[in-house]
């Protein structure tokens, strides 16, 4: 059982949340809202310094499951990860505070 515990301690299991941003959209039909996570090393696509305005972008079609409606999102981040702008179309971001809050009052 030592044993274990030593190569625990020797080898700690990577953070997993470091590579993991949260973004929060609200529907524009129904204002539903959702939590939207995203992988740095999966969702999010380098453009290999093609664009001096930014240096990530993500790029997706959602589909609000209450209402189906369509809702395009394009967010562009610099090479801190750090939102610079985004541009969609059927919904908006919204801050995490708005998520929490939203979600109360529909719960209640």
């Amino acid at each position: 059982m030592n044993i274990l515990k030593f190569f625990e301690k020797l080898f700690p299991k990577p953070d997993m949340s470091t590579n993991l941003i949260k973004v929060y959209y609200q529907c524009q039909r129904c204002k539903n809202v959702f939590e939207l996570i995203l992988r740095k090393s999966y969702d999010i696509q380098s453009t290999y310094g093609e664009t001096p305005d930014y240096a990530f972008l993500y790029q997706k079609e959602l589909r609000d499951p209450k209402c189906f409606n369509t809702i395009r999102v394009k967010i562009f981040f610099d090479q801190h990860y750090n939102i610079l702008k985004h541009e969609i179309q059927g919904g908006k971001l919204i801050t995490p505070e708005q998520y929490a809050e939203l979600r109360e009052n529909v719960s209640q």
